[in-house]
């Protein structure tokens, strides 16, 4: 059976390199971005391609490093003349309160354990409370797409919270997530919504009106 044409894209990407040197030799604590890991993503091919649209819908989680990287987005296609539609937070993929817990209870030590942010978090948590987890970030997802008001968005978010929206919605992906990499999110026709798997800059996004 053929699958529902695609009507919304979310491309949602981890943030950069956080922490480091500011622009005069500060130290930037690790909430934040430095200038460098900032221009990064202005020089990303995917932004470019989405240029040629009318505008994009931006996303970011409750916390500060996400929405850094939103700006310099936004700066850039401001500066094309591209409208840019930005959201409210979507705490469930990223919020102090989450990692803090998280780190107490050992998340760190997990991960070098399991070599995996994923694994070393379901090392952590109840089983129940993991699931829940997931399902709580795969609605974040589906909040965002179903409030798009363009065709295309990107999201910046954190890693492992983007592999577990994706498990939410039935898609297994145990991997870490290199800096400005991400997972690519659709909302069909049909309203049905997926995770159509991994993205790293230079590969295409699925075109509106596709059932890729």
């Amino acid at each position: 059976m053929a699958k529902s044409p695609i009507s919304k894209v979310l491309l949602a990407l981890r943030h950069g390199i956080k922490g480091g040197l500011g622009e005069y030799g500060q130290e930037i604590g690790p909430n934040f971005l430095n200038e460098a890991s900032r221009m990064v993503v202005t020089n990303l091919d995917v932004i470019k391609w989405l240029q040629r649209f009318n505008g994009l819908d931006l996303f970011g989680s409750a916390i500060a490093r996400s929405w850094q990287e939103l700006l310099q987005i936004c700066s850039v296609l401001s500066y094309h003349r591209m409208r840019c539609q930005t959201h409210d937070p979507l705490p469930n993929l990223g919020n102090d309160a989450m990692f803090r817990d998280w780190a107490n209870r050992g998340l760190a030590q997990k991960m070098e354990e399991t070599g995996s942010e994923v694994n070393g978090l379901r090392g952590i948590l109840e089983d129940a409370d993991f699931r829940n987890t997931c399902a709580q970030a795969s609605l974040e997802i589906g909040r965002g797409l179903n409030h798009m008001q363009y065709d295309y968005a990107v999201g910046v978010f954190h890693s492992p919270t983007i592999q577990l929206a994706a498990l939410g919605l039935g898609y297994k992906f145990d991997g870490n997530l290199a800096c400005n990499d991400g997972l690519i999110f659709v909302l069909r026709q049909d309203y049905g919504i997926e995770c159509l798997g991994l993205w790293k800059d230079g590969l295409p996004l699925p075109m509106v009106g596709s059932t890729d």
